[in-house]
């Protein structure tokens, strides 16, 4: 059970946190840039790890 409870909060921070860098990249008009997102992706994979 701690496994599975792990797996879904990885991937849902990995999921909300990588698309709501992609969307304030879309509103702000690019301010995000393609780094930036790239950054965030792996920011998460890190702090999972």
């Amino acid at each position: 059970m701690r496994k599975l409870l792990a797996e879904f909060l990885g991937t849902f921070i990995l999921v909300f946190a990588g698309t709501g860098a992609i969307i304030s990249n879309d509103v702000s008009g690019g301010a995000v840039t393609h780094p930036g997102i790239a950054l965030t992706f792996g920011l998460v994979v890190m702090s999972m790890i």
